[in-house]
C-alpha cells in the first residue's frame, strides 16, 4: 500500500470516527400522492431507500438565502452532509433525513434535498452538499 493510499485510508476512518448522527438517505418515489378521505392528508409514494446509517451534519452558511417560487417565498439554508465513502448510489435530488444526532437534538427530524455530490481521488468522506428550505407566507 502506497504512504498517499494509507494516508487516505487513515483519513476516513479518522473521518467515519466523527459521524455520530444517522441519516436515511432516500430517492423520490414513483407516482403520485394519494388522498386519504379518513384523515384528510396526502400519503406520499413509498421513497426507495439509498442508505442508512452513520452521518455527519454541517451547516455551511449561517445567513438563509431567499428563494421565491409561485407567490411563496422560500429561506433555504445550506447543508453538508458527510457520509462513510462506501456509500454509492446517492444522486442530485435525493432526500437525507437526519434520524438521530448525538449533539444536537434539534438535528433529529431535519430533511435535506442532496444539491451536489463532493467527488475527488483522496476523499475520506462523501461529502453531500444539500438545502434545506421553508415556505413563509
Amino acid at each position: 500500500m502506497s504512504g498517499p493510499e494509507s494516508a487516505m485510508l487513515g483519513g476516513r476512518l479518522a473521518a467515519e470516527a466523527l459521524m455520530v448522527d444517522t441519516c436515511l438517505i432516500t430517492s423520490p418515489g414513483s407516482g403520485e400522492p394519494t388522498w386519504d378521505d379518513e384523515d384528510g392528508t396526502y400519503t406520499e409514494p413509498e421513497r426507495p431507500v439509498v442508505y442508512e446509517g452513520p452521518c455527519k451534519v454541517q451547516r455551511t452558511a449561517l445567513e438563509p438565502r431567499q428563494a421565491e417560487a409561485g407567490e411563496r417565498t422560500f429561506a433555504v439554508e445550506a447543508a453538508r452532509v458527510d457520509v462513510p465513502m462506501a456509500v454509492v448510489g446517492v444522486r442530485i435530488g435525493q432526500r437525507v433525513e437526519i434520524l438521530t444526532a448525538e449533539y444536537d437534538p434539534d438535528l433529529a427530524g431535519a430533511r435535506f434535498r442532496v444539491e451536489s455530490i463532493g467527488a475527488k481521488t483522496w476523499a475520506t468522506a462523501r461529502r453531500l452538499r444539500c438545502s434545506e428550505g421553508e415556505a413563509t407566507p
